[in-house]
């Protein structure tokens, strides 16, 4: 799940483009992911995942996964700029929130348009990240997987944007298929 505010895109777009971090370790382990502060961040965690979250100004993130029963559907993430622990109180009502998400998400959501538009604001433009990996892996004649890495290898090591990255191969302005230096 992703709110609104200036930092919560480019850290849910760092998290993508790394592959790692408090969303990814909650939605596939089904379990809550606290972090409070980024800094005191063991660095075998998420290598390359902290110095770029403090840049954004992030100091703490929890994520919360969505679950009905032992499914997990979807992940509720927060974060903010100060760091330390969540109180009980906020503590419990992520949680509650979390739970209602989930229970929304199963009972009320229509379409799988409008659920996709509930579990990720940005998902029109994660949408283009998924084309792009298609794309590619048609382009190449690998997997998806293998696209997906090499989108995010040229993201992290040009230092952009996962999502820019994206947008330059669906534009056909950039192909990962041909040397670094004829890409630069």
């Amino acid at each position: 799940m992703q709110a609104y505010g200036e930092r919560t895109a480019p850290l849910e777009d760092l998290q993508l483009t790394q592959g790692q971090g408090p969303s990814s370790d909650a939605a596939l382990s089904s379990t809550i992911v606290l972090v409070p502060d980024l800094v005191s961040l063991d660095p075998t965690r998420w290598p390359g995942l902290p110095g770029p979250a403090l840049e954004l100004g992030v100091r703490a993130a929890f994520a919360f996964p969505l679950r009905i029963g032992i499914v997990t559907i979807g992940v509720l993430t927060g974060h903010r700029t100060t760091p330390g622990p969540m109180t009980p109180d906020q503590l419990t009502a992520a949680l509650v929130l979390a739970d209602l998400l989930a229970q929304y998400l199963t009972s009320h959501a229509t379409d799988a348009d409008e659920a996709s538009r509930l579990l990720d604001g940005t998902s029109p433009h994660f949408a283009e990240v998924h084309q792009a990996t298609g794309m590619l892996a048609a382009q190449l004649g690998i997997d998806c997987a293998q696209a997906l890495a090499r989108l995010r290898g040229h993201a992290f090591r040009h230092d952009q944007r996962l999502l820019a990255i994206a947008r330059a191969v669906l534009a056909q302005r950039l192909r990962l298929d041909t040397d670094e230096a004829e890409q630069s």
